[in-house]
C-alpha cells in the first residue's frame, strides 16, 4: 500500500503520459473509421466530401466524371466507395504528385463503377499485383472490403500514362443528376 501512496516516479509518469497519448491517438483513429455522417448522405455527396477534403489537404485539383446521381446505396457500399476514393487519391498524390487526378462514378445495369486515375508514371500489371498484395495495406484493405461485398477490384495502366484503380459493386436507387 505504501508504494501506491507514494509520489509517482519519473518512469511511472512517463508511462502514464505515453498511455494517455496512445488513447488519444486511438480515439482520433476511431473517429476517422466511423463515418456517421455518411448515413444521411447520398453516394454522390459522400464522394464529393472526400474529394473536397483531399483537395484541401493536398492543395491539388481532382476532376470528376459523375454520370448520374446515386440516390440510395447501402451504407456498406457508401463506406466502401468513400474509403476507396480516399485511399486511391492518397496513392495518386503520393505516387503521381497529384498529377491528373480524376474520379469517375457511374451506375449501369445495377453495377456501380468507381474509378480513380492519375497521370503519374503508372505501373505494370505484375508490379501492380505485387504492390496490392504486399506493400499497400490501404489498397489491400480496400480490395478485401470490395470482395466482401462481392465486388471487383482492378488496378492497371491508365490510358496514356498513369494508373487507374477501379471497383465495381452492386448498386440501386439510380436517379437523375
Amino acid at each position: 500500500q505504501k508504494a501506491l501512496d507514494a509520489e509517482p516516479s519519473d518512469t511511472q509518469e512517463a508511462i502514464r503520459s505515453a498511455l494517455e497519448a496512445a488513447i488519444r491517438d486511438i480515439r482520433n483513429l476511431s473517429r476517422g473509421l466511423m463515418l456517421p455522417e455518411l448515413e444521411t448522405m447520398s453516394l454522390n455527396e459522400a464522394a464529393a466530401l472526400i474529394i473536397k477534403m483531399h483537395e484541401e489537404r493536398t492543395g491539388t485539383k481532382v476532376s470528376t466524371d459523375i454520370t448520374e446521381r446515386i440516390i440510395h446505396a447501402e451504407n456498406e457500399v457508401k463506406v466502401c466507395t468513400y474509403r476507396f476514393i480516399q485511399e486511391a487519391l492518397n496513392n495518386a498524390f503520393k505516387h503521381a504528385g497529384g498529377k491528373g487526378q480524376r474520379v469517375s462514378i457511374s451506375c449501369n445495369n445495377s453495377k456501380l463503377v468507381v474509378s480513380v486515375s492519375d497521370e503519374g508514371p503508372g505501373v505494370n500489371s505484375r508490379i501492380n499485383e505485387e504492390r496490392v498484395a504486399c506493400s499497400q495495406l490501404g489498397l489491400t484493405g480496400i480490395r478485401d472490403r470490395v470482395e466482401t461485398l462481392n465486388g471487383i477490384f482492378e488496378m492497371g495502366q491508365a490510358r496514356g500514362s498513369g494508373t487507374i484503380i477501379t471497383i465495381t459493386l452492386s448498386c440501386s436507387g439510380r436517379g437523375k443528376r
